[in-house]
């Protein structure tokens, strides 16, 4: 039997993402000669969703394997 991993591995690829835009707007709201701060400051909660939901995501995943090994013991 073979189980896909694809779900985590999109949940860990989501993180990764948002972390990287997390660290992008924070960069620019830090930026004295970035003139525009309102574009970074409405990046942040939209990027903290996705990481949320990526980590659902992962944990989902998991809970599920989880179960399929409990199942099959």
């Amino acid at each position: 039997m073979q189980i896909s991993n694809s779900a985590a591995i999109n949940g860990y690829k989501g993180m990764q993402e948002g972390f990287n835009r997390l660290d992008t707007a924070s960069r620019q709201l830090a930026d004295p000669n970035q003139p525009d701060k309102v574009t970074p400051l409405l990046e942040l909660p939209k990027q903290t969703l996705q990481v949320e939901a990526s980590a659902k995501a992962i944990k989902a995943h998991d809970e599920m394997i989880g179960s399929l090994i409990d199942i099959m013991v």
